[in-house]
C-alpha cells in the first residue's frame, strides 16, 4: 500500500476553499488518506477461535488428541460500511446508491475500498457523495437482514454493533463560532479530531470501543445541557457522517462544492473512556440508567394503562397516544389534586394538554415543555412573575434534577425571547402530553404567519379583507400579472382555487396575529416584504415597541433570504416604518455571546 509524507494539517492554518466544479486531481492520495483515518476511529478486533468452522484444506490444521494444534486469528463479524450516494444523474442510464463494507484493514482491505472509491470517483453516469457509519455493523446480521427487509444498505440501526467514536455534529456555526465551541472539549483535556464537513463541522473524539446503542442519545443530552446547537440526528447508532478528503456536494442548494477535510488530528489523537469523557463534563456515565429508572418510575392508573415508557438509553422517544393523555397521570396526580397544587390558576378552563404539564416536568421534554408553558402562560396575561411561581411548582413535582440548568432562569430567558412554537414542536408536545390551544393577544382577523411567502401572505390579507374573489378583481387590486398570480398559487399553503375564484384555505398552524379591517387596508398599500417583516417584528414584540431579534430569526420567521430581508429593512427605516439599533464588532464573540439588534415598530403610516 502506498505511504503518504504530507505536511501537517492544523486549524490556524484552515481555509475553506469553494471551488466552481469537481476536480480529482489528487484522487489517489485522497483515498489513502481517508483509509488511513478510517483505521484510526474505526478499530476492527479480531478473536482466537477453534477453527473447526472455518477448515479448508490451505489451512493445513492437524487434529492432536482433543486439541488443535493451534488456534487461528480471523476478524469478527464487525466491518464498517461505507456508503456512496448520489447526487444527481449525468444521464439516464442506470446508477444507484451504493454500500462497501470493510471487513478488514488489511493489504487485500485497503484495495477492494480503493477499486470501490476509484469506480465512484470517476463514474460516468453519476456524481457521488460519500459517508461512513459511526458504529461498526455485523455484517452477517446486515446480509440476513438485506435478505429478509429488502433494504439495500445494511449499515442501519437493526445491524449495529459497536463505536469508537463519540460524535458531534455542527452545522450552525461559523468557522470563528466554532473555534470557540472547541475550547470547550480542549478546556477539558479533550482533544479530537476536527474535521470540516464542507458546509459544517464535527467533532470526533476517540473512545475504547463501547457497545452501548444508546450512546450518542446521552451524549447529545449532554451537550445540549451545555447550550450546543447539536443535530438532533447524532443521537441514531445508524447515523452516518461526511467522509473527509472527498467533495461536499448539493446541488442545486449550492453553486460551488467544497471538499470535506481534516482540520486538526489527521495524524492520531488520544483514546478515552466513556466514563471519564462524561465525568469532565460534570456526568456520571456508569450511573445514567440506574438513575433514570429511580427518577421516572411509574404509579399504576386506575384502569390498568400502562404509562408512556421513555428509554433514555437508546435514545428514542416512544409516546403514548394523543388521546390518553389527559388520563394518563404519569406523576401519580390526578386533575383534581391539581387544583391544590396551582391556586392562582383556575385548572378547569386549561387546555388537556396543559394540564397534563402541569403534573411535572418529563424528561425528553422538558425544555419545549418549559417554552410551551411560559409561551402559554404569557398570552394568557400572566405576568413574569406568577409563571416563574407556576414553574416552580412543576419543577418541584419530580425534581427535575436531571437538568443541569435552572429552570426559573430558562422561564426568564422564554418569557423575552420566546413568541411561538414550530409545528413540528407543538405536534411532538400534543402526542405527548394532549391538546394544546394558544390563547389569542386581540380579537380582529386572524392572520397564520411563518408558513407563507411574503407575496402569498399579501394575497391572504387581500382574501382575508374582501372574501372569495375572482382573479381579474385580484390582478388589478394588487396591480399584479395574471401570470405572477399563477406562479403565487404553484406554491401556497393556505389560498385555493376552485375555478375562477381563489379563497382562503382553514389549516392548523402555530402562529397567529390578529389584525382588524383598518390594519388589513393599510398593509395592502406596502410592498409585501415590508408586509412580511413588519407582521413579523409585529408579532415578536406582542404588547411591546420593540423586540431584540437576530436576523437568521427574521429570515426563518418570514421565509425570506438574509439579501431579501436586509433590503427590505433598510427600506423600511427609509419609510419610518421602524428603527433598529445595531450592535457593531461582535464577528469574534461565539453565537450565544452575541447581542442581536433591536427592533422598534414605528407608528404606522395613514
Amino acid at each position: 500500500m502506498r505511504e503518504l509524507d504530507l505536511k501537517k494539517n492544523n486549524i490556524l492554518n484552515f481555509e475553506k476553499v469553494e471551488e466552481t466544479e469537481i476536480s480529482n486531481g489528487m484522487w489517489e492520495q485522497d483515498i489513502i488518506r481517508s483509509w488511513n483515518f478510517l483505521k484510526m476511529t474505526h478499530i476492527l478486533e479480531g478473536r482466537d477461535v477453534i477453527p473447526e468452522l472455518y477448515l479448508h484444506q490451505e489451512h493445513n490444521y492437524e487434529f492432536k488428541g482433543h486439541e488443535w494444534e493451534h488456534y487461528y486469528e480471523i476478524p469478527d463479524n464487525e466491518a464498517v460500511c461505507i456508503r456512496a450516494l448520489i447526487d444527481h444523474k449525468k444521464t439516464k442510464r442506470k446508477a444507484g446508491n451504493k454500500e462497501h463494507v470493510i471487513k478488514s484493514f488489511d493489504e487485500a482491505g485497503f484495495w477492494q475500498y480503493y477499486d470501490f472509491m476509484k469506480k465512484r470517483l470517476f463514474h460516468r453516469d453519476a456524481v457521488y457523495n460519500f459517508f461512513y457509519n459511526i458504529y461498526k455493523v455485523d455484517y452477517v446480521k446486515g446480509q440476513c437482514f438485506q435478505r429478509d427487509t429488502g433494504h439495500q444498505m445494511i449499515g442501519r440501526i437493526e445491524n449495529v454493533t459497536s463505536t469508537n467514536l463519540l460524535a458531534v455534529d455542527l452545522d450552525a456555526y461559523n468557522f470563528e463560532e466554532y473555534k470557540e465551541i472547541r475550547k470547550l472539549f480542549l478546556g477539558r483535556g479533550i482533544i479530537p479530531v476536527e474535521v470540516s464537513s464542507g458546509h459544517g463541522f464535527h467533532i470526533l473524539i476517540k473512545i475504547e470501543t463501547c457497545t452501548d446503542k444508546g450512546l450518542l442519545g446521552k451524549w447529545l443530552k449532554v451537550l445540549s445541557d451545555y447550550n450546543v446547537d447539536v443535530d438532533q440526528h447524532c443521537k441514531n447508532p445508524g447515523r452516518v457522517y461526511r467522509l473527509p478528503f472527498f467533495y461536499n456536494v448539493k446541488s442545486p442548494k449550492y453553486d460551488t462544492v467544497v471538499k470535506a477535510e481534516i482540520m486538526e488530528g489527521e495524524y492520531g489523537v488520544p483514546t478515552y473512556k466513556v466514563e471519564d469523557i462524561f465525568q469532565r463534563f460534570g456526568y456520571d456515565y456508569a450511573e445514567w440508567d440506574a438513575l433514570y429508572i429511580a427518577r421516572n418510575k411509574r404509579i399504576p392508573t386506575p384502569d390498568n394503562t400502562k404509562a408512556t415508557q421513555r428509554s433514555l438509553s437508546n435514545g428514542n422517544k416512544n409516546c403514548a397516544d394523543k388521546n390518553l393523555a389527559g388520563q394518563n397521570q404519569i406523576h401519580g396526580i390526578t386533575d383534581t389534586e391539581l387544583v391544590g397544587l396551582y391556586p392562582m390558576l383556575d385548572v378547569a378552563v386549561l387546555p388537556e394538554g396543559i394540564k397534563s404539564m402541569l403534573k411535572g416536568f418529563a424528561e425528553g421534554y422538558t425544555y419545549y415543555q418549559l417554552m410551551c408553558m411560559v409561551l402559554f402562560f404569557k398570552r394568557s396575561r400572566y405576568s413574569l412573575e406568577q409563571i416563574l411561581e407556576i414553574v416552580t411548582v412543576t419543577e418541584s413535582i419530580n425534581g427535575n434534577d436531571w437538568n443541569s440548568w435552572d429552570a426559573a432562569e430558562e422561564a426568564e430567558y422564554f418569557y423575552h425571547h420566546i413568541y411561538g412554537i414550530s409545528m413540528e414542536e407543538l405536534d411532538n408536545l400534543e402526542t405527548e402530553f394532549g391538546d394544546i390551544t394558544f390563547p389569542v393577544y386581540d380579537n380582529g382577523l386572524k392572520v397564520p404567519l411563518g408558513i407563507m411567502k411574503p407575496n402569498e401572505l399579501k394575497l391572504y390579507l387581500y382574501l382575508l379583507c374582501h372574501g372569495k374573489s375572482r382573479k381579474k378583481d385580484i390582478t388589478s387590486s394588487l396591480h399584479i400579472s395574471a401570470n405572477r398570480l399563477d406562479r403565487i398559487m404553484d406554491s401556497a399553503m393556505l389560498i385555493k382555487k376552485d375555478g375562477l375564484e381563489y379563497s382562503i384555505m382553514d389549516k392548523k398552524v402555530a402562529n397567529y396575529i390578529y389584525l382588524s379591517e383598518e390594519e388589513l387596508d393599510v398593509y395592502l398599500q406596502w410592498n409585501e416584504n415590508e408586509i412580511a417583516v413588519y407582521l413579523y417584528l409585529r408579532f415578536r414584540c406582542g404588547d411591546g415597541e420593540s423586540i431584540q431579534t437576530s436576523r437568521e430569526s427574521i429570515e426563518k420567521g418570514t421565509l425570506m433570504t438574509h439579501t431579501v430581508v436586509t433590503r427590505t429593512i433598510q427600506h423600511m427605516e427609509d419609510r419610518k416604518l421602524i428603527a433598529v439599533t445595531r450592535k457593531e464588532n461582535q464577528h469574534h464573540l461565539i453565537k450565544e455571546l452575541r447581542e442581536s439588534n433591536t427592533y422598534m415598530l414605528l407608528e404606522q403610516p395613514s
